[in-house]
């Protein structure tokens, strides 16, 4: 499945190509998508599984493209504290639609390779905190710490997996994709997933973020690949 262009007939005709590939790929009663897809249906209950890069071919036109299975959501828990949604009867604060609408742009800062793009959405002394270190305090170091990744995965993107709001709590989940050819780099491509849980300010800004994901498994694929 991917989304095709309605007013362009010949977009169309690719996606369709493109999505029969996809289709003839998936095993039985599995259900595959693109990452444009996954992106677009965040919040929809949903549960994707990588199921890797695959090259793709369309009349012309030759590229590679992210195929994950999608599976419906099974705890009738976590899909209550799906975004966009309201726990006990109450609408959450802030606004659902407004901090999906802060999320995505959050993420596009993160792919931007504009380090100060992602320091602008925290509050001035707002600070980021990464597997319980040392926390960044205020936008210029939230600046630098983006910047010490963007600076080793020039390629760098960042995808949003999944934002979870229950009062009090906002969890932003993310996969990091990228090959570490900065300074001193590897070479070899990384792909890791983790989660931010957000305190938002009154103006809609993260006055705190504690970021956590697997740093052993980080460093072996920084060492080895993703495949290593």
């Amino acid at each position: 499945m991917r989304p095709g262009d309605r007013e362009a007939m010949s977009s169309l005709g690719i996606e369709v190509a493109i999505g029969a590939r996809v289709d003839a790929l998936a095993g039985p009663s599995e259900v595959l998508v693109s990452q444009t897809v996954k992106d677009l249906v965040v919040g929809s209950g949903l549960v994707f599984e990588d199921r890797g890069v695959e090259a793709l071919k369309a009349w012309r036109m030759t590229g590679t493209c992210t195929l994950l299975s999608a599976t419906p959501e099974r705890s009738p828990d976590r899909s209550r504290r799906r975004m966009v949604r309201e726990t006990k009867g109450t609408p959450m604060t802030p606004d659902p639609d407004r901090m999906l609408d802060f999320a995505r742009r959050y993420t596009a800062a993160w792919c931007s390779q504009e380090p100060a793009s992602v320091a602008a959405h925290y509050a001035p002394e707002g600070s980021l905190t990464i597997n319980d270190g040392a926390p960044s305090v205020g936008r210029a170091a939230i600046t630098e710490a983006a910047r010490s990744f963007m600076t080793a995965f020039p390629d760098m993107q960042v995808l949003m997996d999944d934002l979870i709001l229950e009062d009090p709590r906002i969890e932003y989940h993310w996969t990091l994709v990228g090959t570490n050819t900065g300074p001193g780099g590897t070479g070899n491509r990384v792909r890791i997933s983790g989660f931010e849980e957000w305190t938002i300010s009154e103006d809609v800004e993260i006055a705190a973020s504690l970021g956590h994901y697997d740093q052993a498994e980080y460093n072996r694929q920084v060492a080895h690949g993703v495949d290593g």
